[in-house]
C-alpha cells in the first residue's frame, strides 16, 4: 500500500492538471475521454429532494442505453452535474448531452412550476489527454461532497459512483474505469486499494500529506 500513496502523490503533484483539466475548445471524438460539467443559472439549486437525483439518474440512464456511451465516474451536486464518460459516437454524444439537459428541465419545470433560464449554458467539456489519469479524474470528481463539506466521508454521499469502486455496490449507471482492475488482483484487494487511494488524494487536497 505504500506504493499506493507514492501514486497518489506523483498523480497529484504538478501532473494532474496538465492531463486532467486542459483547457481549450470543446472536443469530442470517438473513444475520447470526458470530464463533462453541467451547471444551475447563477449556481441555482438543480436537485431539492431525492426524488430529483432518482430522476435525473434514470434519465441519465435511459440516454445512455439509447445514444450508447459509457461512464466512469459521476457525482450529482445540489448545483452542479460531473461526469466522467467515454465517447462512443461523437454526434450520438452531443445529442444525448443537450436531450437530458432539456427533458430534465422539462422535469423541473412542471414540478416546480419554474420559469426562466434553468442551466447556465450547455455540458462543458474537458477531456482526459492521457487514459492512465482516468482514475485520478474520477476522485476529482468524488471529492466534491468531502471538498464542499456536505460529508467527511466519501462513502456516505448517496449521488456518486464512488462506493462502486470502494465497495463494490451495484449501479447501472457506472461502467467500471478500465484502469481500477489494475489496482489489485480481487475485488476485496481493489475496493481498499481505491480507498487508500482516495484517502491519500483527499491528505494532499488538505496538505496533510
Amino acid at each position: 500500500m505504500q506504493q499506493i500513496g507514492i501514486f497518489v502523490v506523483l498523480l497529484y503533484r504538478g501532473v494532474e492538471k496538465r492531463h486532467i483539466m486542459p483547457r481549450g475548445p470543446r472536443a469530442i471524438y470517438k473513444d475520447a475521454i470526458l470530464n463533462v460539467t453541467s451547471r444551475g443559472n447563477n449556481k441555482r439549486i438543480i436537485f431539492r429532494k431525492k426524488k430529483d437525483y432518482k430522476y435525473f439518474i434514470q434519465l441519465l440512464l435511459k440516454y445512455k442505453f439509447k445514444y450508447k456511451f459509457r461512464i466512469y465516474h459521476y457525482c450529482l451536486m445540489r448545483n452542479h452535474v460531473h461526469i466522467l464518460l467515454k465517447v462512443i459516437d461523437p454526434i450520438a454524444l452531443s445529442k444525448a448531452l443537450q436531450g437530458f439537459q432539456l427533458a430534465y428541465y422539462h422535469y423541473f419545470r412542471r414540478k416546480y412550476g419554474y420559469v426562466g433560464r434553468f442551466w447556465q449554458g450547455r455540458f462543458y467539456s474537458k477531456v482526459v489527454k492521457d487514459d492512465k489519469y482516468l482514475l485520478t479524474a474520477g476522485f476529482y470528481i468524488e471529492k466534491n461532497p468531502v471538498k464542499t463539506g456536505l460529508v467527511e466521508d466519501p462513502s456516505k454521499y448517496k449521488w456518486s459512483s464512488y462506493n462502486v469502486y470502494a465497495y463494490g455496490i451495484k449501479d447501472p449507471l457506472v461502467d467500471l474505469d478500465p484502469y481500477y482492475r489494475g489496482l489489485a488482483n480481487n475485488d476485496r484487494e481493489r475496493e481498499r486499494a481505491y480507498r487508500e487511494l482516495m484517502c491519500g488524494y483527499l491528505k494532499m487536497e488538505n496538505g496533510s500529506l
